[in-house]
């Protein structure tokens, strides 16, 4: 079976540049990292600011977005599920509850 730790690393999130979705990831958690830094955003912030930086394009892991962005197609809303909403699949309850 294939984890998402491992899909997250090989599958793209866009093709221009070329970026894996880890890589895009890392580079939006080392912008919040910043931001909490400098501190233009608090503690709580920044912990949910994470969660959303990391699971936002999980839900590029599909087969259908991976051969639309490989072949440079444009999306089509009646043969596929926005990113968006397949990647809330991965946010768990307890992530939130403190």
């Amino acid at each position: 079976m294939k984890s998402i730790e491992n899909e997250i690393c090989v599958c793209l999130a866009k093709s221009n540049p070329i970026e894996t979705i880890r890589q895009h990831t890392d580079k939006l958690i080392n912008a919040a990292d910043k931001l909490w830094k400098l501190k233009y955003i608090n503690d709580e912030t920044y912990r949910l600011l994470k969660i959303a930086c990391e699971y936002h394009d999980y839900g590029k892991v599909n087969e259908k977005f991976q051969s639309r962005i490989t072949k440079g197609e444009s999306f089509n809303i009646k043969n596929e599920i926005p990113h968006g909403i397949l990647s809330m699949v991965f946010l768990k309850k307890d992530m939130f509850n403190r």
